[in-house]
């Protein structure tokens, strides 16, 4: 179709709601950085496959975990890397039967914690955002900060400096990832605070099985998780009283759980309803661009936003 368009641009006063979360948007709008590695990843792809078909593959891949089966081949690994460095600084000898026992209990441990975590989002109305295979996930980062910690603190080099016992250095490092694990459960699930408890320290438990077997000193392992869990507890209050505040009655974290529903299952009515306890009636001067025929009948138009929701969903700028 052929024709003369005229062009007009010009600003008005339109009344709608405006957020009064101006920081926790910018927050969003900050987050390009996460999409840095991905552009690599996907650079062989955009070569050979269609612009459509580029596009659809690097949204999956911004917003998705590994397949299942990676996962799954993931937290074996992540096992028998830890069951061996468990018996490695524990000076225990490598046997098959003793390597075997170590191994079953790490991967037990690594999967009963997925399960009782993806349970418990179950619980809270089958809550799709911890479910089985982010559960996992969580119990895999689980096994690296064990590990870590343990590389740490397990060694005899920092057992002398400090004058900690093996005892201790086990139980602190199997609950350090308590802390994490409450603080990812308490954000994203809405239950009774002991149930948080529980999933955040059944893995800690499972292990502390594994500590008697090898250690065989019941009460110095149970003390040294006691004394590490109040820690933990501690350091998640103070998390809760300097983190997590209150915007209009509306906690951040919650805006943050919304905003998780939006970016991994798209369903935005979560945050939607607390950005709805946010606004206020306004009223805002924003542009347009109308499109008129030679006759002066409008064609069309097009608001100009003042934010731009971003390049990948809803979140970025540019």
């Amino acid at each position: 179709m052929g024709g003369v368009i005229k062009v007009r641009y010009a600003p008005f006063m339109l009344h709608q709601n405006m957020e009064k979360t101006s920081l926790f948007i910018s927050f969003f709008s900050e987050m390009n950085y996460f999409y840095i590695s991905f552009y690599f990843y996907s650079l062989a792809s955009f070569i050979v496959c269609p612009v459509e078909r580029r596009i659809e593959d690097l949204y999956l891949s911004i917003r998705s975990l590994p397949r299942g089966t990676l996962i799954v081949s993931f937290s074996i690994l992540s096992s028998l890397v830890l069951s061996l460095e468990f018996l490695f600084l524990m000076d225990c000898p490598l046997s098959l039967d003793l390597l075997t026992y170590s191994f079953v209990l790490v991967l037990l441990s690594t999967l009963l914690s997925a399960i009782v975590v993806s349970l418990l989002a179950r619980a809270d109305n089958r809550n799709p955002l911890l479910n089985l295979r982010r559960s996992l996930y969580l119990s895999i980062y689980s096994n690296a900060v064990i590990f870590i910690l343990w590389a740490i603190s397990g060694n005899q080099f920092t057992r002398s400096l400090f004058s900690i016992s093996l005892e201790s250095a086990y139980s602190f490092s199997i609950a350090s990832p308590i802390l994490i694990r409450l603080i990812v459960i308490s954000t994203l699930l809405s239950i009774n605070p002991l149930l948080q408890f529980i999933g955040a320290s059944i893995n800690s438990f499972t292990l502390l099985i594994l500590g008697f077997s090898l250690l065989h000193s019941e009460s110095s392992l149970l003390t040294g998780l006691i004394i590490s869990l109040l820690l933990q507890i501690f350091l998640y209050i103070i998390f809760k009283s300097f983190v997590s505040y209150n915007i209009e009655g509306v906690e951040n974290l919650e805006l943050m759980k919304g905003f998780l529903f939006e970016w991994a299952e798209n369903v935005p009515t979560y945050i939607e309803e607390k950005l709805s306890q946010l606004s206020q009636p306004e009223k805002i001067e924003v542009s347009y661009i109308l499109f008129q025929g030679e006759n002066g009948k409008m064609k069309g138009g097009v608001i100009i936003p003042s934010l731009h929701p971003g390049p990948f969903r809803n979140v970025g700028s540019s």
